[in-house]
Parts: C-alpha cells; sequence; structure tokens
C-alpha cells in the first residue's frame, strides 16, 4: 500500500489549525457588584457609563409616527410603508 504526502499534510494542517496562539485578552474589571450590562464600556474611544437607575433622566426629542394615512407611502428610509 502506497501513501503519499497528500494525507499526511492535511492531518497536519488540521491539527495546526485545531490549536491555540496562548495569547490572552485582558478584560478590564468593572466596579464590583455590578452585572456585566451595568459596567462602563467603550466604543471606538469613546466610554460610556449606563444609568444605574433611571430616576430623574429626562430626553426630549423628534419622533416619527406612520399611521394608517401613510399606508403605502414612503418611509424616512426610502421603503413603502406597508401597513
Amino acid at each position: 500500500m502506497r501513501v503519499t504526502g497528500f494525507p499526511l499534510l492535511f492531518l497536519c494542517l488540521l491539527l495546526a489549525a485545531c490549536g491555540t496562539t496562548g495569547r490572552r485578552v485582558a478584560v478590564e474589571p468593572g466596579p464590583a457588584g455590578l452585572r456585566p450590562w451595568q459596567r462602563p464600556y467603550s466604543v471606538n474611544g469613546e466610554r460610556y457609563v449606563p444609568l444605574l437607575r433611571a430616576e430623574g433622566y429626562r430626553e426630549e426629542g423628534l419622533a416619527s409616527w406612520y399611521g394608517a394615512e401613510e399606508h403605502g407611502g414612503p418611509t424616512s428610509n426610502g421603503e413603502t410603508f406597508d401597513m
């Protein structure tokens, strides 16, 4: 029985793909007692701190609403509103 180098090469590549680099990513611990979704985080270099309580929080803004009279018309992103 003759064995070519391809099965051996395939086996070596398969075993190498299952390996690990051994690098560990350091995770910044949050303040003690906070759940993961309550911990401060950063996105693109901007740091955010979630509110622990909504008491006293107030926000004003502009919103849109689509009712029956807008059925078949365009939405803000150009799609047809289908009620």
